[in-house]
Parts: C-alpha cells; structure tokens; sequence
C-alpha cells in the first residue's frame, strides 16, 4: 500500500523548499532593482520609483523566515 502521510510530507517539505528559493531569488531581484533606480538616475532617484522594489524587498523578508522555518520542521 501508498503511505500516503509520507508522500504528503515529501510534498511539503518540497513545497516549503521551493518557496524558501522564490523567496531568496525575488530578494535578490528586488535589491537589484532598487540598486538599478538609485544609480540609474545619477544618484537623484525619483521616490516614487523606488516604492515597487522597497515593496518586494519588505514583502520577502517577512515572508522569508516563516517559510524556512516551515522546510526545516518538516524535513
């Protein structure tokens, strides 16, 4: 027979680390905007463009400790 409560927790743990990369490589997206906005623009950026990469960066780092918490519990 399946053992379906280990297949659900393989998922899981697959889910969980799949999302604790997301969120790692939209960081890092996010930083590399907001560095584009700041030294694209000489230095004088325009406040409301930097509004959509402060955005994601704070986004992510709130988001990014709760799912790196829920891969390594269900490791």
């Amino acid at each position: 027979m399946v053992d379906w409560e280990a297949a659900s927790r393989q998922s899981d743990v697959r889910l969980w680390r799949a999302m604790f990369w997301i969120h790692i490589v939209l960081l890092v997206l996010g930083i590399v905007s907001l560095l584009l906005v700041i030294f694209g623009s000489e230095g004088n950026p325009d406040p409301w463009a930097l509004v959509p990469g402060i955005a994601i960066v704070v986004m992510v780092a709130i988001l990014l400790p709760n799912s790196y918490k829920k891969w390594q519990s269900n490791r």
